[in-house]
């Protein structure tokens, strides 16, 4: 077999049970009651004030992770440009979301 032939990374494969993953994680929390204090990892058992806190503790990370696809030769400009665009515009919104729901649960309380 010959091993130097470069084979196209099928993306949609890759993506598929992560996301598959993610949408069965988020229907068996999503109506368990929230957890406000003390170390939670499932990010949907969280209340919004600590998914806030948890997303703008892993902002550094996001930033980080978007220099290293930049940093990649391997990687095609459009799906660069792409994981640039959807993960940027993803925190952005997932921050604002998270924000006013935290001040409306603050102010249900």
């Amino acid at each position: 077999m010959n091993w130097s032939v470069d084979m196209p990374f099928n993306y949609v494969s890759f993506f598929i049970p992560i996301l598959l993953f993610n949408v069965l994680y988020w229907l068996y929390y999503r109506h368990r009651k929230k957890k406000d204090r003390g170390f939670v990892l499932a990010y949907y058992r969280l209340s919004y004030r600590r998914r806030f806190k948890r997303n703008l503790w892993t902002l550094p990370l996001i930033i980080v992770s978007i220099i290293v696809i930049l940093l990649l030769d391997y990687v095609p400009i459009f799906v660069q440009m792409g994981y640039v665009f959807v993960i940027s515009v993803g925190t952005v919104i997932e921050l604002m979301y998270n924000y006013k729901q935290a001040n409306k649960e603050r102010e249900d309380i």
